[in-house]
């Protein structure tokens, strides 16, 4: 997942005592990135306590993902 990768982890190092409003554009271009580089299924792990609609998989991964990917979603309880 995005989260586990090197690049992550380093940029909430880098982000960590940003407010988010600067640090969004960041994770926007990170996410980005990691879902055009994905190659095969991808699955999708969909916390229904914490979603949100407007995130950035909704706005950034997923139409990415779409039509190049198989994505599979998980709900989590």
């Amino acid at each position: 997942t995005l989260e586990m990768s090197e690049e992550a982890l380093q940029l909430v190092e880098k982000t960590k005592n940003m407010p988010w409003s600067e640090a969004l554009p960041m994770w926007e271009r990170l996410s980005a990135s990691f879902a055009q580089n994905a190659r095969g299924v991808v699955h999708f792990f969909k916390n229904e306590k914490n979603f949100n609609p407007s995130g950035i998989w909704n706005r950034i991964e997923k139409p990415i993902l779409q039509g190049k990917n198989k994505i599979i979603s998980h709900k989590l309880k």
